[in-house]
């Protein structure tokens, strides 16, 4: 099976996506990371035995991991974004970031590969997606935002998801 899957394949990666993703924010606002991290791992473990190219889809979500933690850690020096733990900013956060953005990395081979070749697209996506997602979490307690901050967010996730789309997709040949 190529990196898109059957759509029952790709339906379970974006159904895991977002198991992982709530599982996540809701359990940073309730003071731990540990049920998201789990889920996030199940998430990666069903991707990579979905995936041929597990090597490309481990380093798709290893550059989404090291993208996500330098954005988000610039993004709190700067006062756009506290992740919360329990609804008490923490620095101690690394670990439900880090989940989140192996979450998002192994979709892009799966459910959102529609994304490849689509650059423009995978912009627009980015620039709705990304602040929508910190909005929702903000709602649910696991994170405050500054002034500015949602700005921000679309910029950066309108030029980080189609670099990522473009790096999780550079493998596939005219067929």
């Amino acid at each position: 099976m190529n990196g898109s899957g059957s759509p029952s394949t790709r339906i379970l990666n974006a159904l895991m996506f977002q198991l992982g993703w709530f599982a996540c924010v809701l359990g940073a606002a309730r003071g731990t990371a540990l049920p998201g991290v789990l889920v996030v791992l199940l998430a990666v473990a069903l991707a990579c035995l979905q995936d041929e190219r597990r090597a490309r889809l481990l380093g798709t979500i290893l550059l989404a991991v090291m993208i996500g933690i330098a954005f988000d850690g610039a993004n709190m020096a700067l006062d756009l974004l506290h992740p919360t733990l329990g609804g008490l900013r923490s620095t101690s956060s690394w670990l439900f970031i880090a989940a989140l953005w192996a979450n998002f990395g192994a979709t892009l081979r799966s459910s959102l590969s529609f994304l490849g070749g689509r650059p423009l697209v995978a912009a627009a996506l980015g620039l709705l997606g990304g602040p929508l997602a910190y909005l929702a979490g903000r709602r649910l307690g696991a994170v405050e935002l500054g002034t500015g901050a949602i700005p921000a967010l679309a910029v950066e996730w309108g030029v980080v998801t189609p670099l990522l789309v473009f790096f999780a997709h550079r493998d596939r040949s005219p067929s």
